[in-house]
């Protein structure tokens, strides 16, 4: 119970210190609880993205549109708006999935649909 109440310390004075300027970013780095904090909450929400199935949608936006033969992947351009819906595809699979091992490996089992 104690660690939840500094945690909640923590995060009330991150806050304050946020909205007044007065953050570590300005007094020459963070410390180590700050970066663990943020690491704790950046796998918390790449869990969140996965137990939403977010992954899966991902991968169905990238592979189906060409699966379903509605474009040819030799013949898309740059201009093309399925270039751009593929690498912001491409940008979210790689923020919901990259660094975290169990996110890794829950995504690779899709692998094998972008090779063929």
């Amino acid at each position: 119970m104690k660690t939840l109440d500094k945690f909640a310390q923590c995060e009330e004075g991150s806050a304050d210190a946020a909205a007044d300027g007065t953050g570590d970013d300005q007094g020459g780095g963070s410390s180590d609880f700050d970066m663990n904090t943020l690491r704790d909450r950046i796998i918390k929400r790449q869990k969140i993205m996965r137990e939403l199935y977010l992954v899966e949608y991902i991968v169905q936006v990238l592979y189906y549109p060409f699966a379903s033969k509605s474009f040819n992947l030799m013949k898309i351009t740059q201009e093309d708006l399925i270039t751009r819906l593929c690498k912001d595809a491409y940008v979210l699979l790689k923020s919901s999935v990259g660094g975290y091992e169990i996110n890794e490996m829950y995504a690779s089992q899709w692998i094998n649909f972008f090779f063929n």
